[in-house]
């Protein structure tokens, strides 16, 4: 199994080429809001792999795919992830705790309605990257 080497982060599962795939930001950015790293990041890292332009707009669809956050609880040896439970095809809570290196036995997936992607935003991010369904 992987281990991330970060106390703490955020993530994306994002489309890839084949597929659906982990993108972790580690502890460095763990206290920014996902938009922030979106738009400095994940985004132009997306448009990247697609062979894509900058695009303004895509910088706004921060929701446009599932997301969520990594924390350890400093008192246990308990990973708490904050997700909104809307994963992916053949992806499920295992997957995800493989994916960000965390074992499901001292794991907990916290869901909130907070962390759900936009379908309009992903409709719209899918247009941009020429994803079709």
């Amino acid at each position: 199994m992987k281990t991330i080497n970060a106390y703490k982060g955020i993530f994306w599962i994002i489309p890839g080429k084949k597929g659906w795939e982990m993108l972790f930001f580690p502890h460095q950015y763990a206290e920014q809001h996902h938009i922030d790293i979106w738009k400095a990041e994940a985004g132009p890292l997306l448009l990247d792999r697609f062979n894509k332009r900058e695009s303004e707009r895509f910088g706004e669809l921060y929701d446009a795919y599932p997301r969520g956050r990594l924390n350890a609880v400093p008192t246990s040896s308990t990973w708490m992830i904050g997700f909104g439970g809307d994963y992916p095809p053949d992806w499920n809570a295992k997957r995800l705790m493989r994916e960000l290196g965390v074992e499901p036995s001292n794991s907990e997936i916290g869901c909130d309605d907070h962390w759900i992607a936009s379908t309009t935003s992903r409709m719209e991010a899918d247009q941009i990257l020429g994803i079709s369904k």
